[in-house]
């Protein structure tokens, strides 16, 4: 579990669930190749972040969920991504 004293103490907001992490997001980052990040559901994640924008560093979400929950998709070394 993560030490949310220190990480707020720095400015940054921290949830142990990823559907709380994501509230009123501008932006998702994803580090990891994690199953538990791989499986979000984007819509539910698009009900609490609506204008949010994915980075997935990675290259292992569906850019095509994310892209249905209306949400904008950015890949790693792909076209429109970074």
């Amino acid at each position: 579990m993560m030490d949310h004293d220190v990480l707020r103490g720095a400015g940054i907001a921290a949830a142990d669930d990823p559907y709380l992490a994501t509230k009123e997001a501008d932006a998702i980052v994803v580090f990891t190749e994690w199953p538990e990040f791989r499986e979000l559901n984007w819509t539910r994640v698009a009900e609490r972040a609506p204008a949010a924008v994915v980075v997935d560093t990675r290259n292992v979400l569906d850019p095509n969920s994310v892209a249905a929950a209306g949400l904008r998709y950015l890949g790693n070394g792909k076209p429109g991504g970074f």
